[in-house]
């Protein structure tokens, strides 16, 4: 036991470590930490919101164990950039303590949609990357319930996202099965399955063919429009987000920000 007990600890030590600075000690603070990246400056960052702005904002939403800086850092504002869509973005730092102190969705409008609102944004747009496109998911049945008057959220865009236990979705893989554990606060399938095709017509999913997420996005996948749904060889990595990125990004720019007569052949 006494040995059992020590390897468990050099474990946590050590997973403390890799996940940045022992992650799971954060504290769900008030107000979150945001970094706005306007796009009329190049998407450089600013803790202030932009004194020019544009008429939309894009809230990005980080996966698991990374830190309010990490798309910066891994390419996705450049790439952003390149895809030239007049769009500011903001990074969110809503790490795992807001979800588990059960205070992300009130934080987030609270402290980026009204913010936003007030700054004269006119629509916003959700991204997020595995548990940040859960809490996207989150946060558009939050915002039907509750919304942010005159600040309608337009979009997701969904990188391998969490979408809670292999028994919430298995019925969709077993039609004799009933679904399960119907009422737990992390089960959104049913509240997938029921919402009207036109809550969804705006949703952008990205997957990874070898990331532990696969068979639950491949499910979810069946409840969206084809052109909407893009798939990498890679796992659960920017490797692979920074693969899909692009290509989501294309698909919101035509489908928001160019006319038919603007496409390229």
């Amino acid at each position: 036991m006494d040995k059992r007990l020590a390897r468990l600890g050099g474990t946590l030590i050590a997973l403390c470590a890799f996940l940045s600075g022992c992650y799971h000690l954060q504290s769900a603070d008030a107000p979150m930490d945001v970094l706005y990246y306007p796009h009329h400056n190049g998407y450089q960052a600013s803790e202030e919101l932009p004194l020019v702005r544009s008429s939309d904002l894009l809230i990005l939403l980080p996966g698991m164990g990374n830190r309010i800086d990490s798309f910066e850092q891994a390419g996705v504002l450049e790439q952003l950039a390149q895809a030239q869509i007049p769009v500011d973005a903001v990074m969110v730092d809503a790490h795992f303590a807001y979800y588990r102190a059960r205070n992300f969705l009130p934080r987030l409008q609270q402290d980026v949609l009204l913010p936003a609102r007030e700054a004269g944004y006119q629509r916003v747009h959700l991204a997020g990357i595995s548990l940040g496109g859960f809490g996207s998911l989150l946060y558009w049945q939050y915002n039907l319930d509750q919304p942010t008057e005159g600040l309608p959220v337009a979009s997701a865009m969904l990188l391998t996202p969490y979408l809670g236990e292999p028994e919430y979705y298995a019925h969709r893989l077993n039609p004799q099965l009933s679904p399960q554990l119907v009422s737990e606060d992390k089960n959104i399938w049913p509240w997938l399955e029921q919402l009207p095709p036109e809550q969804r017509q705006h949703w952008y999913l990205g997957l990874a063919e070898q990331d532990e997420f696969y068979q639950a996005n491949r499910t979810f996948a069946d409840l969206l429009p084809e052109d909407q749904v893009f798939t990498t060889p890679g796992g659960h990595t920017w490797d692979s987000w920074r693969d899909l990125w692009p290509r989501v990004l294309a698909q919101f720019k035509r489908d928001f920000f160019q006319s038919p007569t603007e496409e390229s052949p």
